[in-house]
C-alpha cells in the first residue's frame, strides 16, 4: 500500500470495497456447535450405477441425473397414464437411490440432545461399524447463522 505524506498508510481506490467485503464475510457465516447426541440408526448408500439402456449400451449418471424430468432414463416419452416421475419400486439404499454419487456412503442418524435437533452425520466405515443404534456420541456441527441449517458435521 502506498504511504501518504505524514508516513501513514493509505488504500487504494478498490481497497475500500474489498475491505468492506472482507468485514461482511468475517460477520456472517456459521456458528459452531458441540454436544452429545443420541444414535437413531445408520444408513449404507453404495455407489450410484449408470441406468442401463434399450441398447444394451448405458446412459453414465452425470447424463442421468440432467435429463429433462419429463423423460423416462431411456429417453422416452410416458404415455398416457405414466409418469416419469413415480419412481418404479423403493430404490432408497440402493446404487439407484437419488442420494447415490459415484462414492460409497456411511451415514449415522442422530438427535442431539440439548435441542432435539435431526441431523445425518457423514461418517467412514469402521466409525459408522463400531456404532449401534441408543449410542450416546459427541456431534460437532456447524449451523448458518440466519437459516439455522446444519452445514458440516461430525462425531468425536
Amino acid at each position: 500500500m502506498p504511504a501518504d505524506m505524514n508516513g501513514g498508510m493509505r488504500l487504494a481506490p478498490g481497497g475500500i470495497p474489498l475491505l468492506a467485503l472482507l468485514v461482511l464475510l468475517g460477520c456472517s457465516g456459521c456458528d459452531k456447535r458441540s454436544g452429545e447426541a443420541i444414535v437413531l440408526g445408520k444408513e449404507r448408500i453404495p455407489p450410484a450405477q449408470n441406468l442401463p439402456l434399450p441398447g444394451g449400451d448405458e446412459l453414465p449418471l452425470a447424463d442421468a441425473r440432467s435429463m429433462d424430468a419429463g423423460t423416462f432414463a431411456t429417453g422416452e416419452k410416458p404415455k398416457l397414464g405414466e409418469s416419469a416421475l413415480e419412481p418404479e419400486t423403493d430404490v432408497r439404499g440402493t446404487a439407484r437411490d437419488p442420494r447415490a454419487v459415484s462414492h460409497e456412503q456411511w451415514i449415522v442418524n442422530v438427535q442431539m440432545v440439548a435441542d432435539r435437533r435431526l441431523i445425518d452425520v457423514r461418517v467412514e466405515q469402521p466409525q459408522w461399524e463400531k456404532l449401534k443404534e441408543g449410542d450416546r456420541v459427541q456431534v460437532t456441527h456447524r449451523i448458518g447463522k440466519y437459516t439455522d441449517t446444519v452445514w458440516s458435521a461430525e462425531i468425536k
